[in-house]
């Protein structure tokens, strides 16, 4: 199995997806570029790819979505 190369933001995307990432690893790329760095391994690695293949950052949004409260107000 070939070493994984430092992450470079001149990096391919299927360079970069080919290669085992912690998530930790991934937060710190993303915060490094002004990406959002919360969210799941999966989510965090499209923002990458996403920003590796050119998409402009303003492009590159959290689809996370927000949670509905699901208790009752007491009356």
């Amino acid at each position: 199995m070939p070493n994984r190369p430092q992450f470079d933001s001149k990096m391919n995307s299927e360079v970069f997806i080919s290669f085992y990432w912690y998530k930790t690893e991934l937060q710190q790329i993303c915060r490094e570029y002004k990406l959002p760095s919360y969210g799941t391994k999966a989510e965090l690695t499209d923002y990458i790819v996403k920003f590796l293949d050119g998409i402009p950052l303003s492009n590159i949004k959290s689809v996370r979505k927000t949670r509905r409260s699901t208790s009752k107000k007491l009356q």
